[in-house]
């Protein structure tokens, strides 16, 4: 196993080997003494029909603040995540991609399994790359929506250099409000 730290609050990514044989491959997807003191708490599905697919900028606050550890199970996204803490502000937004885990998926890695883990100050976004992409998150905390914040992923002052046309986008997250009014 092999931690890439990104520079931002506890967020890496993990790569975990992947074994191989003519039934196909396994590879382990979670183990308590890799993420330390992270108990899920929930677990979403986010099941997304045509790549171009933007979700986010999500985040929870106070006592509902969430770590994440994300994975694609058909697909692939690119994900953007961005340091919530002032002293970070939007200058310090990191993109990651991640693949379906199964190698006979779009582009799916054929040497590891990868997951994202993302720290509690940690807001996250993303695009898929493909279609019938289904992402998978464990939560750290339950949804809470008195605790919910987001803001805008088509913010400008992001800087944010989707890989794709934007091709869906719900019409909460289009409201959301920009970075800077809401984090500023």
């Amino acid at each position: 196993m092999e931690k890439i730290y990104l520079g931002i609050d506890d967020s890496f990514l993990l790569k975990s080997p992947k074994f191989k044989d003519r039934r196909g491959s396994f590879s382990r997807g979670f183990c308590k003494s890799w993420f330390g003191e992270f108990e899920i708490q929930q677990i979403n599905w986010s099941s997304n029909l045509r790549r171009g697919t933007v979700r986010g900028f999500h985040f929870q606050t106070g006592e509902y603040r969430e770590e994440k550890i994300i994975t694609v199970a058909h697909g692939a996204v690119d994900i953007h995540i961005c340091d919530l803490r002032s002293e970070q502000g939007i200058s310090n937004v990191r993109k990651v991609t991640l693949h379906a885990i199964s190698e006979d998926q779009v582009g799916g890695d054929s040497d590891n399994a990868v997951a994202l883990k993302i720290g509690k100050h940690v807001a996250v976004a993303f695009q898929t790359i493909a279609d019938n992409t289904l992402v998978n998150y464990l939560m750290s905390a339950s949804y809470n929506p008195n605790y919910y914040r987001g803001f805008n992923a088509l913010d400008p002052s992001l800087n944010i250099e989707w890989s794709l046309p934007v091709t869906v986008m719900s019409e909460r997250d289009r409201n959301l409000p920009r970075y800077d009014e809401l984090c500023g």
